[in-house]
């Protein structure tokens, strides 16, 4: 008889191979790691040292207690640390090392708390609080040579504390003394003369008492670093004998792990073979049952676990070929399902669906009742169109939706199917008490076995099928799936049928309104134009108001901020505020009004012109005496800037020659929107450039600069609303974009035009021409 070795036995060995090699290599790695430990913790050492030196000087510099605590636990840490090596030769010096030097960081500690940890207390605390009072007193009284000396007192104690200077405290003695020498001389009343002084006197000798700490904190910070010095190069030493001794116990520990993985991994690998082979045979028959060979057996060697996995394979391939014949059926029902589901979409009547879905059910399963039930949403009720029981069809039944207890009912409104297998036990998932049907069933007599499935058209529940047995556990998962296909075939053939028959009794009210409709699609059509066109101009309308809204806050913020700004240094500093400075201040304002009145003329002009509330009168203006008035205006503003303005003709030469049929206020407002951006867009030291000529029936005025130039992509929104280009005024000036649009609008309403000429970097030349008035009179 063959020994049986499970696989557990097996398993067993290998892991008592695997705990002897952990064995070997926890023992070498207690001896690595004890060796290790030492070394890590002379490093600690340092660290915890090297930390409490650095923290005890930023406790010097910041006076912050967490510092100072950090430090006492770096020592602590340092003590703990050497305790656990009682016997080393250098635990003794670090000890008394470490105590010396954490003595010294307490007499830090004290001196700091005497000093203050911040301004506000302690002895520095104390004399600036003196100072405070002292300087309030001095600013009170007015006395402005006190209060100079005082504030010389304040600089020279500020310039010692940051730069440790003892000098500076000299001058901060010699500044009080000569404070009180001016005090004893400035006749006040003997009584604020004593005050003064005391507080004097106690600045002073909190301030001596602060400076005498700060001498004392530099001689325990030297103190301090000469113990971390005597204890850095014992730690030094230390480390570097444990890294001798930690380097050879390395080599032993590398040698004796090498030899224990080598054996190790034969012994492994050749147990290993002997477990893995049944599996892989194992894997090997698993993979032809999942490519389709059913009929595959496993035969295994061993006599262990493996080979009791081997005969349940061998038994779930029986299973699996069994299940395979089962499908087959399914697949047979399927196609079954698939003809119902065509038959049930071809037809139209209710009747006729109805009873198509009954005699194809009933040769797929085997029921006792069967009923569907449409939801009479008018009525609130559930009404049968078809209840059949032990084959005979009973008369329909109507179910108020009040019935809380109906499951049907449930149903329709969870639109979620009720399945039960067992009445008894299962129905209260549902609902509280059963309600039966005593027209279709007689007294003690109610099916175990129900299934009511909610007749889903687009999410929307219309009715309900329900399927039912008098045997317990008779209707199956696999039956489940089939009614719910039928469901879903009914509910879409019986909204076809609906809307069908609703198809049917409008058509008849289609053809009469048709005509009706053809008489007024023509109407309709016209006013959905007209429509369409005002919703267009209002969305237009709609988008300039509020760009309109946008540039108004806009361009008016700054304007008023500057008012309120300057308006406010006039009433708070009004009595500090020279004569002149409050009319520079004056002025500032009036121009800054003047300029938000220019941004409101200019948002209204353009809202009158587009809105045709802007009248013109035309009369006949003479251009060149026109442009040289508005030329004039901006002398000035050229002057500051080096700007040389032309003028082309002059009046004497022109003499009422270049005469325009134009409105004057209208004419006048496009000169200046011209003339002022040439100005505004110049830089400095160039020339401008305004020509009027004589053109066929038109007066044209040409105003050229040397600015920037416009480019080829920016002129095509040029005279645009609320449109600013690339290039900026050149000294400031502001722009609200609606200048040229103005000019634009203004020409055109005058029978006139406008246009620009430019290059990028050779200026640009606006170009107006305007009927002549010698035109109109002929």
């Amino acid at each position: 008889m063959q020994q049986r070795f499970t696989l557990n036995a097996k398993l067993l060995g290998f892991a008592l191979l695997l705990v002897l090699f952990t064995i070997i290599v926890a023992f070498v790695s207690l001896v690595r790691g004890q060796a290790l430990k030492t070394k890590n913790d002379v490093q600690l050492l340092y660290v915890d040292l090297l930390k409490a030196h650095t923290n005890a000087r930023l406790f010097l510099r910041t006076r912050r207690t967490q510092d100072l605590r950090e430090v006492r636990e770096s020592c602590t840490r340092f003590r703990k640390t050497l305790l656990g090596y009682p016997n080393e030769w250098f635990t003794t010096e670090l000890l008394l090392g470490i105590q010396r030097f954490s003595a010294t960081s307490e007499q830090i500690g004290t001196k700091i708390k005497e000093r203050g940890y911040d301004e506000n207390s302690g002895t520095e605390g104390a004399f600036r609080r003196n100072a405070h009072k002292l300087q309030n007193m001095v600013e009170e009284l007015g006395l402005e040579r006190l209060n100079i000396i005082v504030l010389e007192t304040r600089r020279r104690e500020k310039d010692y504390f940051l730069r440790n200077d003892t000098s500076y405290a000299t001058k901060v003695r010699s500044s009080i003394l000569s404070l009180l020498t001016t005090l004893s001389a400035s006749g006040l009343a003997l009584s604020k003369q004593q005050e003064m002084q005391k507080l004097a006197f106690a600045y002073l000798q909190d301030f001596e008492r602060t400076v005498l700490l700060l001498q004392e904190l530099m001689l325990l910070e030297q103190s301090l670093d000469k113990e971390f010095e005597a204890i850095e190069p014992i730690i030094r030493r230390i480390e570097t004998l444990k890294q001798e001794e930690s380097s050879a116990q390395e080599q032993q520990t590398l040698v004796i792990t090498l030899l224990s993985i080598i054996v190790s991994i034969i012994a492994a690998f050749t147990l290993a073979r002997r477990i893995a082979a049944p599996i892989v045979a194992l894997q090997q028959a698993s993979r032809r049952l999942s490519e389709g060979d059913y009929s595959v057996v496993v035969t295994t060697t061993s006599n262990d676990e493996i080979a009791d996995l081997g005969r349940v394979f061998n038994s779930m391939t029986t299973s699996v070929r069994e299940h395979m014949q089962q499908l087959n059926a399914s697949y047979s029902n399927l196609r079954i399902l698939s003809s119902i589901g065509r038959n049930l979409s071809s037809s139209l009547e209710t009747e006729r669906i109805v009873d198509i879905l009954y005699h194809n059910l009933i040769q797929l399963i085997d029921v006792d009742v069967f009923a569907i039930g449409i939801y009479n949403e008018q009525n609130s009720t559930i009404e049968d169109i078809l209840t059949v029981k032990d084959g005979q069809r009973i008369a329909p039944c109507q179910i108020s939706m009040a019935s809380k207890n109906s499951l049907a009912v449930w149903c329709l409104v969870h639109q979620n199917e009720v399945y039960i297998n067992d009445y008894a036990n299962e129905y209260s998932r549902y609902v509280q008490e059963m309600y039966v049907p005593k027209d279709i069933f007689a007294p003690q007599e109610f099916p175990q076995s129900l299934l009511f499935i909610p007749l889903l058209v687009v999410d929307k529940a219309v009715g309900v099928l329900t399927v039912q047995c008098f045997r317990r556990n008779a209707i199956s998962t696999y039956q489940l799936d089939i009614i719910r296909t039928l469901a879903a075939y009914l509910a879409a053939a019986l909204n076809n049928a609906h809307a069908f028959a609703t198809v049917q009794e409008q058509n008849s009210e289609i053809l009469r309104q048709q005509e009706l409709l053809e008489e007024q699609a023509a109407t309709i059509q016209i006013a959905n134009t007209e429509l369409q066109e005002q919703n267009v101009q209002l969305e237009a309308l709609n988008q300039e108001k509020n760009e309109f809204l946008g540039i108004a806050a806009h361009d008016l913020k700054n304007p008023l901020t500057s008012i309120q700004l300057n308006a406010a240094l006039i009433m708070q500093f009004s009595e500090k505020l020279s004569k002149e400075e409050t009319i520079e201040r004056a002025q500032i304002i009036s121009l800054t009004a003047q300029r938000m009145s220019e941004i409101i003329t200019n948002l209204l002009d353009i809202n009158a012109i587009e809105s045709g509330k802007l009248n013109f009168r035309p009369t006949s203006v003479d251009i060149v005496a026109l442009t040289h008035q508005i030329a004039d205006d901006y002398q000035a503003r050229a002057a500051q800037k080096q700007i040389l303005l032309h003028i082309e003709p002059t009046n004497a030469e022109s003499a009422g020659t270049y005469c325009a049929t134009a409105d004057l206020q209208a004419m006048t407002q496009i000169l200046d929107n011209l003339i002022s951006n040439a100005v505004k867009y110049s830089p400095l030291g160039k020339q401008v450039w305004v020509r009027v000529t004589q053109g066929v029936g038109v007066v044209r005025i040409q105003v050229q600069d040397e600015g920037p130039g416009i480019s080829q992509e920016e002129m095509s929104k040029l005279f645009g609303k609320f449109v600013r280009l690339s290039a900026r005024p050149t000294a400031g000036e502001q722009s609200n974009g609606l200048g040229l649009s103005i000019v634009k609008r203004m020409a055109e309403a005058m029978n006139g035009r406008v246009w620009c000429e430019s290059e990028i970097g050779k200026g640009a030349k606006f170009i107006v021409e305007i009927p002549s008035a010698s035109k109109a009179n002929a």
